[in-house]
């Protein structure tokens, strides 16, 4: 079965905060790009994960390194609840950053939804 994605990027007017959000209908196991090469430089402040049913483990990556969580998670359980967590560290990137989203332990999740919040710095 195809998996479809569904990318969009919300800078606010004044570009110092934005988000990234995706919507991955039947995620697999494995490694999703959310942006090659970014057009600006930030700081991640929150990840959010919901699924419409099933669970997964949900990392986000700048430039192959995980975004750290509270106490030193590296991943964000996703099922049928959101889950937010707060960026503890590694969570700078600059401008050509690539971010990726890796998915593992799926247990027949559907339709994840990401949000990843980050403020400016470049």
């Amino acid at each position: 079965m195809a998996t479809s994605k569904l990318g969009i990027v919300h800078c606010d007017d004044t570009l110092i905060k934005g988000d990234y959000h995706t919507l991955i209908l039947s995620p697999a196991n494995g490694t999703y790009t959310l942006a090659l090469k970014t057009s600006v430089g930030g700081t991640i402040s929150t990840g959010n994960v919901i699924t419409s049913s099933g669970t997964c483990d949900v990392s986000v990556r700048i430039n192959g390194a995980n975004v750290v969580w509270p106490s030193a998670a590296t991943v964000i359980a996703a099922s049928s609840s959101i889950n937010e967590k707060a960026a503890a560290s590694a969570n700078a990137f600059g401008v050509g950053a690539k971010l990726e989203i890796v998915i593992s332990n799926n247990s027949s999740a559907a339709n994840l939804a990401i949000s990843i919040a980050f403020a400016r710095t470049a």
